[in-house]
């Protein structure tokens, strides 16, 4: 009796011991698959700092993160999936789609594109409390986006506070921080020189003696080089649209397979293509996919578009290639944000779900359409970062 006592025992402490060591083993190798897979995709030590890439290949070990019930722990001890999830929640708390970078005119910049600023900067501790920023610009939800981010380094810049109307369109699609209602007076406005140009004066002509409204559209990349990792954190998705997009996203690999966002802009590109907003063709596309058949071991293409109809009867079909769009504006950008790379042809939205989604970019690179209106007031250096690759 004592004898089998004893055994019962010692069976269950070795038990307990298997038990541990397996828990253990899967989080450590969990870990290290998402920082290599964020190093094979240039991300570097974007793993800690908010690259949506990174945070795609710790999910394949967090599929907790955004279903509807936990991971069941073994045997009751804990959880390294649970972990993981913690880990990725972290990483999206900070995010821009994301996550996505860019490389700085000033020299402040990494290599890699991300950048050196402070992404817990809190702009309510601003020098000058008193002096308000808020910004008045035309379009949807990538204009929107761009204006923001210019808005977020003019506030930076001068120290100034930043704010949004609470019903302003990013309000829906993300977390953003300063969308509150301030009845300034006192003010004046500044608008940009040309809407895709870089315009220095923006940042040497608003005096704290006034309040300040900006008008444009202020899409270029130099604004906001120096604050990426303070827009990523902005622009971090709600989260019943990040959930939205994971369940696609985990259809199709996400933390397993190299996935690359597409987006095709036609619809209201079309109507105005005497002004320059020129649209691709699916020759473009296919080069665009094939690009990243040669360059990326088994990519998996998720195309979305304003006309999925005609992706659907013009994109060449393949075991890769996907057909994602057709969702609400915040979660087809969430699912493209996602991804490791990315493709895109004309329009702001496209743009963004570029920029957030980091890694490679291949972009349309005759839009605007070359010698037209639309392409004299855009300049490609300062609209598209020169580390994106263009293509016709």
């Amino acid at each position: 009796m004592i004898i089998a006592t004893t055994l019962s025992v010692k069976n269950y402490f070795w038990f307990l011991v298997l038990a541990i060591t397996i828990n253990v083993v899967g989080l450590l190798m969990a870990y290290i698959y998402a920082v290599y897979d964020a190093k094979t995709y240039r991300t570097k030590s974007a793993f800690f700092n908010g690259h949506p890439a990174a945070a795609s290949a710790a999910a394949v070990a967090a599929s907790a993160v955004y279903s509807d019930a936990p991971e069941p722990s073994l045997f009751g001890i804990y959880n390294p999936a649970e972990k993981i999830a913690q880990v990725v929640r972290s990483v999206m708390n900070f995010r821009s789609a994301g996550s996505s970078s860019s490389s700085s005119s000033s020299g402040d910049d990494n290599t890699d594109g991300s950048d050196n600023s402070d992404d817990l900067y809190d702009f309510r501790n601003a020098t000058y409390r008193n002096t308000y920023v808020t910004i008045n610009g035309p379009g949807r939800l990538g204009n929107k986006m761009f204006q923001y981010a210019a808005l977020l380094a003019v506030s930076r810049h001068y120290g100034y506070r930043p704010f949004v109307p609470s019903n302003n369109v990013l309000t829906e699609v993300f977390k953003v921080r300063h969308d509150t209602l301030v009845d300034i007076s006192n003010d004046d406005r500044f608008g940009e020189h040309k809407p895709g140009e870089f315009d220095t004066s923006l940042f040497e002509k608003l005096s704290a003696d006034k309040n300040w409204t900006l008008t444009g559209y202020y899409q270029s990349w130099k604004y906001f080089t120096n604050i990426t990792k303070i827009v990523k954190r902005e622009f971090t998705f709600r989260d019943e649209i990040l959930k939205e997009a994971f369940k696609v996203l985990k259809k199709f690999g996400l933390g397993k397979k190299t996935l690359i966002g597409v987006h095709i802009r036609r619809g209201d590109m079309l109507a105005q293509k005497l002004r320059g907003y020129n649209v691709a063709d699916e020759h473009y596309v296919n080069k665009a996919l094939n690009f990243y058949r040669k360059t990326v071991p088994s990519p998996v293409f998720l195309i979305s578009s304003d006309d999925m109809n005609w992706s659907r009867n013009f994109i060449q079909e393949s075991y890769d290639v996907n057909f994602v769009g057709g969702n609400s504006l915040g979660v087809d950008l969430a699912i493209l944000a996602n991804c490791q790379h990315s493709v895109i042809t004309s329009g702001s939205y496209g743009w963004w779900a570029a920029w957030l989604a980091g890694g490679d970019t291949v972009y349309f690179s005759n839009y605007p359409r070359r010698n037209s209106w639309l392409s004299s007031v855009y300049n490609r250096n300062d609209y598209y970062p020169e580390w994106w690759i263009g293509m016709e």
